[in-house]
């Protein structure tokens, strides 16, 4: 055998691994014989992991530790590779190694039931890290990481930005294996195809990173490239063109105008470093505040959707564990501390404390008995009972919950309040602009209009929508349009009404009336069909003080109109059938009420899942939260901007002095919300 091909061999006895390199070994690793040659290593029953790389001809194989020595596993690698014919092994998506490029790397991994792509880690019990050459591909790592936030005893999951193609998952010790995780994440990529068909080309991000690298060469080493930074300049602004001219034929100084106005100064002084970090800025925080969102949202929609992989089943008096999508409705099935709810059901026998406040709104434990339902996705914190399943999957009331939320959470996030508040200040700026160009000349002018005061408001705008609907799925309402949230925060008199069977508003002495009237409410009143003595004790029960009985329908919306001719506001709470209707279309903001958890069809705006009227102040301060949220962020975001102003003009600072000061703001923002939204997952 000539040099080019002799085969060489390297060991590493005490990790088990033998590295092996030959120019054959680059032939048979061609697409051709490539999944002939992986059948024929894996055949080795103490083979753990293969590594192949065709351009350099070389192997790196792994054996189970102490199973083989380094002389008997040369002997089945020969034996393997002499064999006439060897049954295939099942490896899911094998297409990825037989369609992609011959010189590519390529890693399997032996699995229970066969081979892998997946390479799982088990860094310590009860955490893992799983790598795939298809985690590099943002729409495919989003579905892996939803199906994992689905699983009961998945406790997290995240994506670390310098690791592309890995994750780390930590879950609850011994009800989670490495088997487990390879059943789930294996059916995440069944569409994987049409996932990397998504694909975008990221034009933009392309253009601010060109800019990036390019700026500092062109201020400080060879000038003659800011042509190219010029050119790129030019490309980011352009688009801003057309709203600035929208805004000025309205009389309106945009943000489009400060940014057209910052790119013309950019490129009469012709420096262009301090301008490219701030592009580079104004691109990563978005991509951060979507990252942070979609980790928010996927975390809480988890609870909905967390689901067992195996149920314990009871047939007469046997218990068997079968999968959970082997679970009919209708079976009964045993449960223990610990465990999570697999469907809707009833209890059949036993006692358990459940934790189901994400489905009925109802805070901590509570104890079940037999006859009391249960929910799909809730866990039992203490306890052991039988109970009959009779719907699973998307019968549910936790699927037909997420979703609802599922649906409310797509809607594209606007900021309009941001954007108001940040267009406010253009002319300011435009004005200490010029000031400061006769100062200071066009340098000056730039770092003086270079800070930013959308960024800010506009990562408390996104993120407050997350987190007020979370807050509100804690409270028990659901909502699906936040903007009738404003209506609920003017709104100066709130009618009940009878069609709705109310838990009484008592809490510590106070009524649910005193409450409201605390938090500025100035009228609270309830409706009622019911003749007035009937309707008094009933009023007098729930916790209101001020009441109306013998109510039709037609005389609830003419109250309401009433009410609103007095200059008043008026939000309904109510059933919402199709007979008070008219009362709840002439109110300013209805907030409708299921009853008897009827989740059959979604409602409308704003509900209540459950008829609790304490439930009701909560609301209340969802709604006021959220109107201050943005402003609050906005006058805390001008405490750095203002800084970076007056820095350049006194002080002399340059642009990019003024630029970290402004993202040092950013940054504080960002960071707070980051630490609410952690605090109510």
């Amino acid at each position: 055998m000539n040099e080019a091909r002799a085969l060489r061999v390297r060991t590493d006895e005490r990790r088990g691994t033998i590295y092996l390199s030959c120019q054959a070994l680059a032939d048979a690793a061609q697409l051709t014989t490539r999944r002939e040659l992986i059948d024929r290593l894996f055949s080795i029953r103490a083979l753990r992991a293969l590594r192949l790389d065709p351009r350099r001809g070389s192997a790196w194989l792994s054996f189970e530790s102490g199973a083989v020595t380094v002389p008997e596993a040369l002997e089945a690698l020969a034996v393997a590779l002499r064999a006439p014919s060897l049954p295939r092994i099942g490896l899911p998506y094998e297409e990825l190694l037989l369609t992609g490029l011959p010189a590519a790397p390529i890693e399997v991994y032996r699995a229970e039931r066969g081979l892998t792509l997946w390479r799982v880690d088990e860094l310590r019990a009860g955490r893992f890290r799983l790598t795939h050459p298809l985690l590099r591909y943002g729409p495919i790592r989003e579905k892996v990481l939803d199906a994992l936030a689905s699983v009961a005893g998945v406790l997290r999951q995240s994506a670390p930005l310098t690791r592309p193609s890995s994750l780390d998952v930590w879950c609850q010790p011994h009800r989670i294996d490495a088997g487990i995780l390879l059943e789930v994440i294996d059916g995440a990529l069944v569409d994987y195809s049409q996932l990397l068909a998504q694909r975008g080309i990221p034009i933009r991000e392309s253009l601010v990173s060109a800019n990036l690298v390019l700026a500092p060469i062109s201020d400080f080493l060879f000038p003659p490239l800011g042509i190219a930074n010029a050119v790129l300049v030019w490309m980011l602004n352009i688009e801003h063109a057309a709203g600035a001219l929208r805004g000025l034929r309205s009389r309106r100084f945009t943000l489009e105008l400060l940014y057209l106005t910052v790119g013309a100064c950019t490129l009469l002084t012709f420096h262009f470093f301090g301008s490219a970090v701030m592009y580079a800025a104004l691109e990563l925080w978005p991509k951060l505040v979507r990252r942070l969102r979609t980790e928010g949202q996927r975390q809480f929609l988890a609870r909905y959707r967390r689901s067992p992989r195996r149920v314990w089943i009871d047939r007469d008096g046997t218990l068997l564990e079968v999968p959970m999508a082997e679970l009919p409705a209708g079976e009964t099935i045993v449960l223990r501390e610990g465990d999570t709810i697999p469907g809707d059901g009833v209890v059949l026998d036993g006692a358990a404390e459940v934790r189901e406040s994400w489905i009925t709104g109802s805070p901590g434990a509570r104890n079940k008995r037999p006859g009391d339902s249960l929910y799909a996705s809730t866990e039992l914190s203490r306890g052991e009972i039988r109970a009959r399943i009779d719907s699973v999957g998307e019968r549910t009331a936790a699927a037909r919950l997420s979703a609802w939320y599922g649906r409310a959470l797509r809607q594209p996030s606007l900021k309009i309040k941001s954007q108001r508040l940040a267009d406010s200040m253009v002319l300011p700026a435009l004005v200490f602009g010029i000031a400061a160009l006769a100062r200071g000349g066009l340098h000056m002018t730039k770092a003086v209009i270079r800070p930013d005061y959308f960024t800010g408001p506009a990562i408390a705008e996104e993120l407050s929508e997350l987190l007020t609907i979370i807050q509100a799925a804690e409270a028990g309402f659901y909502i699906a349009d936040q903007n009738m949230l404003d209506r609920v925060a003017e709104a100066d008199c709130w009618i009940f009404d009878d069609s709705v069977s109310w838990t009484p508003g008592h809490h510590n002495g106070t009524t649910f009336a005193a409450k409201l009237r605390e938090q500025g409410i100035a009228e609270i009143l309830f409706l009622s069909s019911r003749p007035p003595a009937e309707a008094a004790r009933l009023a007098d029960a729930l916790g209101f003080d001020q009441w109306h009985g013998n109510f039709t329908p037609a005389a609830r919306k003419n109250f309401i109109a009433a009410r609103q001719f007095l200059g008043k506001s008026v939000a309904y709470f109510g059933d919402c059938s199709p007979q008070d209707a008219a009362a709840a279309e002439q109110a300013d903001v209805t907030i409708s009420v299921l009853a008897n958890r009827d989740l059959s069809t979604p409602p409308a705006s704003i509900a209540l899942l459950i008829p609790d009227l304490l439930r009701c102040s909560a609301l209340l301060s969802l709604a006021r939260a959220r109107s201050s949220s943005v402003s609050s962020a906005f006058a805390s975001s001008l405490v750095p901007n203002v800084a970076a102003m007056s820095g350049a003009v006194y002080f002399d600072f340059g642009v990019l002095t003024s630029v970290i000061l402004t993202n040092l703001g950013t940054l504080a923002s960002y960071y707070r919300w980051r630490r609410t939204l952690k605090s109510v997952q």
